[in-house]
């Protein structure tokens, strides 16, 4: 099954695609934030995308910080869109990991971060 993960910012939103099969995430691309509800539906049907892993913003403590409620509602925004199934994951450290090491996409390469984590829990 093809997965798509999506790592949520404020100003940008990073798209990264992968399967189940081979559980390995590459990063796709980014976008801006205002146009996330139009992109991603497109790239769910362009990936053949049959489930959306959003990541969920937890402090390091590993509690709901103020950005948890408006990844929610971007999420529950999503579903309106979208017929894949979404679910949340911990995000913690993704964008900082990947700033970290010079990505040259860091919002993209921080979902496909999160969605290695995602493949890593499955098993």
């Amino acid at each position: 099954m093809r997965v798509l993960a999506i790592d949520h910012g404020s100003k940008r939103i990073g798209l990264a695609v992968g399967d189940t099969e081979h559980g390995v995430a590459t990063p796709l691309k980014s976008c801006a934030a205002r146009e996330a509800m139009g992109e991603i539906p497109r790239v769910i049907q362009q990936e053949g995308i049959g489930r959306v892993v959003i990541g969920l913003p937890l402090t390091l403590a590993g509690e709901h910080g103020s950005q948890v409620e408006v990844v929610k509602r971007f999420a529950r925004e999503l579903s309106q869109e979208i017929s894949a199934p979404a679910e949340f994951f911990d995000e913690r450290l993704t964008t900082k990991a990947a700033w970290h090491h010079g990505q040259k996409d860091p919002d993209a390469s921080a979902a496909a971060l999160l969605l290695n984590d995602w493949f890593e829990a499955q098993k």
